[in-house]
């Protein structure tokens, strides 16, 4: 696993994962080929890891792949960083923003997320999650488990 100093400059992550590709590829060409997966970026640089060729973002792109005229709709729940990351990337990789639908609990990143892609983005789950093919759960352990805390039901510890 390989993730950058954090920075909000797309430039200065992307420089670091693309050595980390070099250096995977010359360490699978000099006797290392069993090793067959590069794990790199957290969500706030995932966009720039699957750019620089993170084989995890390949393989999450490979299975949201459509095939002929069939479109596979996508819901993601959770709204933030990571959910956008993933969704910029399908957009750019061939897939319609009908396609694709995020549930997200704040209305104000709700708006954002349908101004910025164009995609189907709501605060409650109904329709959205029924009509997808596929669910992205997009959401941090932490955030997952705030709710759930107040109420008292699992505890603040990792």
């Amino acid at each position: 696993m390989a993730i950058p100093e954090p920075s909000d400059d797309p430039g200065e992550q992307r420089a670091p994962l693309a050595a980390m590709r070099r250096l995977f590829d010359e360490l699978r060409s000099a006797g290392f080929a069993d090793w067959d997966t590069l794990s790199m970026g957290m969500s706030a640089d995932l966009e720039a890891a699957i750019e620089q060729g993170a084989d995890d973002g390949a393989r999450r792109h490979r299975a949201f792949r459509t095939e002929g005229k069939s479109r596979m709709k996508i819901a993601f729940i959770g709204g933030g960083n990571m959910a956008a990351a993933l969704i910029a990337g399908l957009l750019r990789a061939g897939h319609r923003a009908a396609d694709l639908a995020a549930v997200e609990i704040d209305a104000a990143r709700c708006a954002q997320l349908r101004q910025q892609f164009g995609i189907g983005a709501v605060t409650a789950p109904g329709a959205v999650l029924q009509d997808a093919a596929a669910l992205v759960l997009a959401s941090s352990r932490s955030s997952c488990a705030r709710p759930a805390r107040r109420r008292g039901r699992i505890s603040a510890s990792r």
